[in-house]
């Protein structure tokens, strides 16, 4: 099921009614429950009788069952900013990750001649010495 944006006080309703624990949210206006539950009703998540913007009786429908299954943290659909600041900030990610294995092939690099100018002064030492 495609995602579909949920303010915080439809997620919270949502998953309260989902879980058995009724409507009554502490810490959450009535009225702006009562919003919320229309926006759920008129989505299809839940069946709800809603008067003067107050609750009075609520369910979660099957389709909510499904969408909750689905995504059960309510993660809110990707904006099409956000998928190109995101896609932009993984290219960016990927060329540092290039730039760094650059590095550390010249360190290599680096390194293999070292060892051969050491063992190559090494042994002509020895030649000199004896």
């Amino acid at each position: 099921m495609e995602r579909i944006y949920l303010s915080e006080t439809e997620k919270a309703l949502l998953l309260s009614l989902n879980a058995g624990n009724g409507f009554d949210l502490s810490g959450i206006d009535e009225k702006e429950l009562g919003v919320a539950a229309v926006m759920l009703k008129d989505k299809g998540f839940i069946k709800a009788r809603v008067n003067y913007d107050t609750i009075i009786d609520a369910a979660v429908l099957a389709k909510g069952e499904v969408y909750l299954k689905e995504n059960p943290t309510l993660e809110n659909p990707v904006s099409e900013n956000e998928l190109k600041r995101l896609q932009k900030d993984e290219l960016e990610y990927k060329k540092r990750i290039r730039k760094q294995d650059d590095v550390i092939r010249y360190w290599k690099l680096a390194c293999i001649i070292v060892t051969i100018v050491s063992f190559i002064l090494g042994f002509l030492t020895k030649i000199i010495l004896v």
